[in-house]
């Protein structure tokens, strides 16, 4: 199994090119699912996972938040919390947490231990959060900016800890959720460059081998708290959707992530299970503002005149089936603090043209835009979509495609060549619309956007332990942003996932998989 997986993401690009007889994978397909209709789970079994992307930090997990790097972490590593789709901090390798004054308590499980032997315990974490909040490494990781007021944490009891702030933090436990830790001795020997290539955590499988940027080979860790019940976990990285859907398709692979809402129909006639739900997060292009003050993107009347340009719902209709729904502002409805009230940009390019005659641009203006393709359902042709909308009101936008990792390590060190780059309002993990607005904010390090008045709505919702009140601050919040907007909103982001029906009991919570709890029928 391992051997042939590990050659076959090129046969399987090779099969869509060369235009194999798709009716016979579909066959094929027909019968694997009738076989296995009647046949029951148990447990073993390997299971190949077909990614968009593997983590751009292979296996340090402080390199990212959400997705790519989450549907290959998660089968690593646990958080002290789990955010639920309803937007609710869960235990994870903690049971119970309460507020304090400086800080959060939390009681951890007592009946932990990481892959390599070593124990979870209260050090374990302030080890992870002391490498986030003091090391200087650590703080310039994307977890670590992620943190808000934490400071770091200490040791109460063995299985006891507190997670200190310099200010109230209604959403802390939530926040957790994006916290994974790290096996503490095997990151003090090995550093993050070791981690990354040997990481070690309590999830239900352990690292064998890690080919970065193209497959990742597990084994189950019988002895974690959540043990599994597969045998082996493999995850291949298959740029193209149609090669992801060939594997499917041709049983190479067992579950696919993020594919193009045309192969939908193709996959479910041919027996396999689709995977549908809407994800935690608004497609967006993002605009640089601070220091780039002489630039067209500058001015927010420029800035609504791109939204009103841009016909999103006409292209979610043509390139998403009319799945994903244009956005109204940067939080999705499953996220505290979405304000219903709000409608999407209308599609206006006369208004869009007045605004920018008014702004001294009647005579057009161009930018250039750096974007990653191929994460999300049809976002290249979204991307393209825009761009001829805002031709036509006379803006040249020239789209530049750069790789997952390049696009994160441009992202961390603010250092784009362009007025612009591909950035989705993402409130996973902690499904709360404070989160994107933390990134488009002033005392993010460093802005790429910063307006005032938005910052001090910012600085309430942090802060504001009333929930009735902080959802004002944040609707107020989304309404602000709407008139002034950072951003070209486009679609609230759909998850488009396939598996085979030997696949049981899956489950995509706010993108975490539940490697543990999955099956494949014998």
């Amino acid at each position: 199994m391992r051997a042939l997986a590990s050659m076959f993401a090129i046969a399987i690009v090779a099969s869509a090119c060369n235009g194999d007889d798709p009716q016979a994978a579909d066959d094929a397909a027909d019968e694997t699912a009738d076989d296995t209709d009647t046949a029951d789970a148990e447990p073993g079994g390997d299971l190949v996972v077909g990614v968009a992307d593997l983590p751009a930090g292979d296996g340090n997990p402080y390199t990212g938040i959400g997705s790519p790097g989450i549907y290959t972490w998660a089968a690593i590593y646990d958080a002290l919390t789990i955010v639920d789709d309803e937007g609710a901090p869960q235990p994870a390798l903690a049971t119970d947490w309460e507020a304090e004054d400086d800080g959060w308590t939390f009681e951890l499980r007592d009946d932990v231990e990481f892959s390599n032997g070593e124990a979870f315990d209260a050090d374990a974490v302030v080890a992870t959060m002391s490498y986030l909040t003091e090391d200087e490494e650590g703080q310039d990781t994307a977890v670590a900016d992620d943190l808000g007021p934490i400071t770091g944490a200490e040791v109460v009891d063995e299985h006891t800890v507190k997670v200190l702030t310099d200010s109230p933090d209604p959403v802390l436990p939530s926040r957790m959720a994006g916290v994974f830790i790290a096996a503490p001795e095997h990151f003090e020997e090995v550093g993050a460059d070791g981690l990354a290539a040997e990481p070690v955590g309590t999830g239900p499988f352990q690292v064998d081998s890690w080919s970065s940027q193209e497959q990742v080979d597990l084994s189950a860790f019988e002895g974690s708290w959540r043990a599994p019940q597969l045998d082996s976990l493999q995850l291949v990285q298959l740029d193209d959707t149609a090669a992801r859907a060939e594997a499917l398709l041709s049983d190479q692979v067992q579950l696919v992530l993020q594919l193009s809402p045309d192969q939908l129909d193709r996959i479910e006639e041919a027996g396999y299970a689709l995977e549908e739900s809407p994800a935690p997060q608004v497609m967006s292009l993002a605009l640089m503002v601070e220091g780039n003050e002489d630039s067209p993107v500058a001015d927010p009347d420029v800035r609504m005149a791109m939204n009103l340009a841009t016909n999103v719902e006409a292209a979610s209709e043509a390139l998403l089936r009319g799945e994903a729904t244009p956005a109204s502002q940067g939080a999705t409805p499953g996220a505290f603090g979405y304000n219903p009230d709000l409608d999407p940009f209308p599609h206006d390019p006369e208004q869009a043209e007045q605004l920018l005659e008014d702004a001294g641009y009647g005579d057009g203006f161009s930018f250039v835009a750096e974007i990653v393709t191929g994460s999300f359902p049809a976002d290249a042709e979204l991307y393209q979509a825009m761009q001829q909308d805002l031709a036509q009101v006379g803006i040249d936008v020239e789209l530049r495609e750069v790789a997952f990792p390049e696009w994160l390590e441009k992202y961390l060190g603010n250092a784009w060549e362009g007025d612009a780059f591909g950035l989705s309002w993402n409130t996973a993990p902690i499904l709360d619309a404070i989160r994107p607005h933390e990134i488009f904010a002033c005392d993010r390090e460093p802005p790429f956007y910063c307006d005032e008045q938005a910052q001090e709505l910012i600085d309430e919702a942090r802060t504001e332990l009333d929930e009735d009140t902080r959802q004002q601050i944040l609707f107020d919040l989304q309404e602000h942003t709407r008139e002034n907007p950072p951003a070209i909103f486009l679609v609230e982001q759909v998850d488009l996932n396939a598996r085979s029906e030997a696949l049981q009991g899956f489950e995509n919570q706010n993108r975490f998989f539940n490697y543990h709890e999955l099956t494949l029928d014998q």
